[in-house]
């Protein structure tokens, strides 16, 4: 069994930022443990790929909720990244600190040191604001050229929201285009932390799946991983799990840590009793208004395979093109009423299909519909889920229950919000992109119930499943300084950690948790 003075388990979004700040803080050896494999070269790193990862196999892990009650019993995909860079490598690209209420609220509710003085200076670092020579995530503030993203912002303005520039400011509220994680048409991801002088004092294997944490008493000393038909085992003075919302508290969980009557449902010895483990998920809830068009968008014409290769090829050689940039760009932050004291509505548009399959002129009969859509969400959901497992088995499948809309106020606000969208997309903004001309669309008079019931899917923010709180806290998992309540060698630091969701796309904010972990854990 090979020591290191800490292993990090995971490395995305937090991960990959956590292990390289201790390593370069020169605070001893460092392991990091990654289930997928290295990122791909131009999959992972041309923006415009983001739209095609939910449906893949590669680079992803691939879970599935329980039926949903109020979304007409659909089971909805949960797909995640697995891969070097985690979902930080797959996802759209959008940057959003989220505002400084969340963070404060999170600082009320018993997580000590993280308000938003507190984290402020953190999203400062991670972008390169502070003075560091060190690494940084680029985040451009982008302006769309797509005719259909403009038409969006024009048309929003039209119906009376204002324009808002710069979303990341915490004033900002209207339409407009979102900062990105983009820099001369690359994804920049949390991989841009694993530099020269952190793989000094780092080791990186992938290919490693954690199937068990290693106790000894109330200590844990050590993970056991999953490399092919192998298994290795490693040991550390200190254990730092960022496997995400999802595969964090199931790591747990087949540990013998956790809620002790789902471990004895599921046949696993209950080591330690913490029944916050799995509790308290959240996610964004998007639903969707889809509208016709022409076919003008930039988006659409990159279905066409011949157009989509050449494009790929620019941007994977010399950063340019339509390609070079992610699908989403533009969108809103609202208020669903003028009641609200700021916003608590989020919405992305898309100006092409959601799922359309690439076509070639001389091998497809017709070309997919050309179609556009915005998708909403309510900012900071008051429902909660859980997730357990149902077996020891480490392949087994998960039990994930969302418990989406269980609240009246968030089936208001998601109400409100459809209707918001529909009035937008009814503009004549819209009307020249229209196939006829008119904007008779059935999603603009839709009853917005059905439109949330038959349309709404996840916008891949799971959170909060080992939320910060006091350890007098019976539901908390983890203390403000991130460590494991109740036992020794362990700290948590992602997504799963977060006490309430954030206001907008959640990346960012799992970033900044790994970058802030580093100067916690010793």
């Amino acid at each position: 069994m090979r020591h290191f003075d800490f292993i990090v388990v995971g490395g995305g979004s937090a991960g990959a930022i956590a292990a390289s700040r201790l390593a370069s803080a020169q605070k001893g050896s460092v392991l990091l443990l990654e289930a997928g494999r290295r990122s791909f070269w131009p999959l992972h790193t041309v923006p415009i790929f983001a739209g095609v990862f939910a449906r893949m196999r590669y680079g992803m892990w691939q879970n599935v909720t329980e039926p949903e009650a109020r979304l007409g019993g659909r089971q909805l995909a949960w797909p995640h990244g697995r891969v070097l860079g985690g979902s930080s490598a797959i996802n759209g690209m959008v940057w959003m600190r989220g505002r400084p209420s969340d963070y404060d609220s999170w600082e009320k509710a018993g997580a000590d040191g993280w308000g938003w003085s507190n984290v402020a200076p953190v999203f400062d670092a991670i972008e390169g604001r502070a003075k560091s020579t060190g690494p940084h995530i680029h985040v451009m503030q982008q302006v769309s050229a797509d005719p259909l993203d403009q038409a969006f912002v024009e048309a929003a303005q039209q119906a009376g929201l204002p324009r808002a520039s710069d979303f990341n400011n915490p004033s900002q509220e209207g339409a407009g285009y979102f900062s990105l994680n983009v820099e001369d048409g690359r994804r920049r991801f949390s991989t841009e932390y694993l530099d020269e002088k952190a793989r000094r004092h780092l080791t990186i294997k992938t290919g490693r799946e954690a199937v068990q944490l290693n106790l000894v008493g109330s200590r844990i000393e050590g993970v056991t991983v999953r490399h092919g038909r192998t298994l290795e085992r490693y040991s550390a003075g200190r254990i730092i799990l960022c496997c995400g919302a999802i595969n964090t508290p199931k790591l747990l969980m087949l540990s013998g840590i956790g809620d002790p009557s789902v471990l004895e449902r599921a046949g696993v010895k209950v080591i330690h009793d913490l029944p916050g483990v799995g509790r308290n998920l959240q996610d964004h809830l998007s639903a969707r208004v889809r509208i016709a068009n022409a076919g003008k968008s930039q988006l659409y014409r990159l279905m066409r395979i011949d157009r989509a290769s050449l494009s790929v090829a620019a941007a994977a050689i010399v950063g340019k093109g339509r390609a070079a940039l992610p699908p989403f760009q533009a969108g809103l932050v609202i208020k669903s009423s003028e009641t609200e004291p700021e916003p608590d509505l989020q919405a992305l548009f898309l100006p092409g299909p959601s799922a359309g399959q690439p076509w070639f002129p001389l091998l497809t009969q017709r070309a997919p519909d050309p179609t556009c859509f915005a998708g909403i969400y309510v900012f900071r959901p008051e429902s909660r889920g859980q997730l357990s497992i149902l077996s020891s088995d480490p392949d087994a499948a998960l039990r994930i229950e969302p418990n989406y809309l269980s609240t009246e106020d968030d089936r208001e606000r998601l109400k409100r919000g459809v209707q918001i969208l529909q009035k937008v997309m009814g503009q004549s903004a819209f009307a020249a992109f229209s196939p006829d001309g008119r904007l008779n669309d059935p999603d603009l008079t839709a009853n917005p119930e059905t439109i949330i019931k038959e349309t709404s899917g996840t916008a891949f923010h799971y959170s909060g499943t080992c939320r910060i709180g006091r350890e007098r806290d019976r539901m908390s998992v983890v203390s403000p300084s991130l460590h494991l309540h109740g036992m020794t060698g362990l700290s948590i630091a992602d997504a799963s950690v977060m006490p309430s969701i954030t206001s907008g796309n959640t990346n960012a904010p799992s970033m900044m948790i790994g970058y802030k972990a580093a100067d916690l854990i010793d």
